[in-house]
């Protein structure tokens, strides 16, 4: 377990800005032509979120600066390249990685061991659902905030939703990815 420690302070961030152009470049287009233009601003299968979810998981605190850094990175240049908007969305990669931790405090306050006692063994998957589920609203509150402050004409609490099942069905696609990949190389049957 040592070995992987030290993957969570740098890891998750270069993987979700990755993974974040993956999804512009391959998932936006597909998700615009079927959908519309709308789906350009909230997908409603949004991979980064899974990546998130399973990087908190396994590394907690560890990843939170590197996924600050990834986000801000993803969502600034990819989004904004050279306008000053840099603070906002700052704000927003901030609100956007801290929901986790927010969100996981919260329900061990309210005494749901969502993680099982803060230790890393196996986790139901209907576990990680809601707790991507609830940061999804949390990082999606936080992503309208930020986005009015660079756009005042920006009325985005009506894409909260959309936000929300957008994190939540791209977690879910991710987990399950991970739960392939994982049993294949382990040799365990797919099925």
């Amino acid at each position: 377990m040592l070995r992987y420690a030290n993957l969570g302070w740098w890891m998750p961030g270069p993987l979700y800005t990755l993974l974040f152009w993956f999804q512009t470049e391959t998932i936006r287009p597909l998700e615009t032509w079927l959908l519309g233009p709308q789906a350009a601003v909230a997908s409603l299968l949004f991979l980064p979120a899974g990546l998130k979810i399973v990087s908190y998981y396994l590394f907690r605190w560890k990843c939170l600066p590197s996924l600050i850094l990834g986000t801000f990175v993803a969502h600034h240049l990819m989004y904004q390249p050279g306008e000053a908007n840099w603070a906002p969305a700052l704000v927003g990669s901030a609100a956007s990685a801290l929901a986790l931790p927010f969100v996981h405090h919260a329900a061990r306050l309210m005494r749901l061991d969502i993680f099982r006692d803060y230790q890393i063994r196996p986790v139901h998957w209907r576990h990680l659902l809601s707790i991507a589920f609830l940061a999804a609203a949390v990082s999606g509150t936080g992503f309208v905030f930020s986005w009015s402050l660079i756009d005042p004409s920006f009325a985005g609490l009506g894409l909260l939703p959309r936000f929300m099942l957008g994190d939540t069905t791209g977690a879910f696609v991710f987990l399950s990815l991970v739960m392939f990949a994982y049993r294949i190389k382990r040799g365990q049957p797919v099925a």
